[in-house]
């Protein structure tokens, strides 16, 4: 296929992707890598911890979680037992995420979530780490 076919066709399929897939793309991955990862089942892997009566809360996809991410001298360690938790369904983590004093999000897919579900908006400071957001969240009160 000639570059301008393939071109017209990653465009084409860009067209078919969901809005959030979409807002993604602000991440700076190609057209290609969110339509393969759209392919992929990629779930959202909760843990909870408690300390104090205040609740933390890490949510990263499962796609990541085992992995070192490293840009530089920034590093996002995701095999420690922090985000080893269980599989959780959006609507779960709905309810869920209020209970949080502190939210901890790892993962394109973990941040569209927070942003779809209205806990993070674009004024929301997200770092990028070899090309994975992450946000951590204080809730005050």
């Amino acid at each position: 296929m000639s570059e301008l076919r393939q071109a017209r066709h990653q465009i084409n399929e860009a067209r078919q992707l969901d809005h959030h897939a979409l807002q993604r793309l602000r991440y700076g991955t190609s057209v290609k890598g969110h339509i393969e990862t759209m392919k992929k089942e990629i779930k959202l892997i909760v843990k909870v911890h408690n300390a104090q009566h205040k609740k933390l809360i890490s949510i990263v996809d499962s796609d990541i979680l085992g992995k070192k991410i490293e840009q530089g001298k920034l590093q996002l360690d995701l095999t420690s037992d922090f985000y080893k938790g269980e599989e959780m369904s959006e609507e779960k983590l709905k309810d869920l995420a209020p209970t949080a004093y502190i939210l901890n999000i790892t993962g394109k897919h973990s941040i569209a979530f927070a942003e779809k579900a209205g806990i993070i908006d674009k004024h929301t400071r997200i770092i990028v780490i070899a090309d994975i957001p992450h946000a951590e969240i204080l809730f005050e009160g």
